[in-house]
């Protein structure tokens, strides 16, 4: 236990969400509290990050091409401090920008730039399925850098970005935390 808190600080200055995405570095009051953070790295950690990062590490390992993402565009359906939960790229991924079967469209009072990756990332999903290359289609937007397969010694996430250009970034980011839960995961998953 006393590893797991060491790894996840009450100020997750490493963390995603960053101070930058949150606009500072925020302690939230009620509802949340001022764990809020804490907590809700070592969940998505939990259920979502450290499994898809031991995943990602496994099979660049072995050779097999990973495409690894992070998405980063806070849609109209998305609540701060919330923000981007899982789920919430679907409607980019199927460039569902008249947010079909959504109460409130993810693109609603958003920029160009929303839709502009909608296109990016839906063709680069395609042309995955395609040929497993999300690089290979015509018209790609050279400006945004081609999504790199993962490597052990180079660990790169996609980062899909709407109010900058999408980046990459090294899938480094609360290591010890999810080191301990990709070793740990027969005890965690009792």
């Amino acid at each position: 236990m006393q590893q797991i808190l060491a790894a996840y600080p009450p100020d997750p200055s490493d963390g995603i969400p960053s101070d930058q995405t949150l606009g500072g570095d925020v302690v939230l009051g009620p509802p949340y509290g001022a764990s809020y953070r804490r907590s809700a790295a070592y969940f998505g950690d939990e259920v979502f990050i450290a499994g898809r990062r031991l995943t990602c590490q496994t099979w660049a390992a072995a050779n097999i091409s990973a495409y690894c993402y992070r998405f980063n565009a806070v849609p109209a359906t998305s609540i701060w401090p919330q923000g981007v939960t899982h789920f919430t790229e679907v409607a980019f991924v199927f460039n569902n920008v008249d947010g079909l079967g959504y109460t409130v469209n993810p693109f609603a009072n958003r920029s160009s730039s929303y839709t502009d990756l909608s296109s990016l990332m839906s063709k680069s999903w395609a042309s995955f399925a395609y040929d497993l290359d999300p690089n290979g289609w015509a018209g790609r937007d050279t400006n945004v850098p081609a999504w790199p397969a993962y490597s052990i010694n180079n660990p790169l996430n996609m980062v899909w970005e709407a109010n900058v250009t999408s980046h990459m970034e090294l899938d480094t980011f609360r290591a010890a935390g999810m080191d301990i839960l990709n070793a740990n995961w027969k005890l965690i998953q009792r």
